[in-house]
């Protein structure tokens, strides 16, 4: 799916619900934030309220710069 999501022509918006994300999911939206030169408006995540074991706060910090989180119950 990484390579799905890095190879469009184009992107104007990310809109992504998860349940869960891990380190590696932020270093892969990172990168389609740099590679589409999207402002962290442009990009929208909802995660539920447990989304991550591993270092929720460190996910959370990482987030919070680079797109608009939401989290539900």
């Amino acid at each position: 799916m990484e390579s799905e999501l890095l190879s469009c022509k184009s992107v104007s918006n990310v809109i992504i619900a998860s349940a869960f994300i891990s380190a590696d999911g932020v270093r892969i939206l990172r990168q389609i934030k740099d590679t589409y030169s999207l402002k962290k408006e442009n990009i929208t995540l909802y995660l539920s309220a447990q989304f991550s074991s591993d270092k929720p706060h460190k996910i959370l910090e990482q987030l919070s710069e680079l797109c608009n989180t939401e989290n539900y119950l």
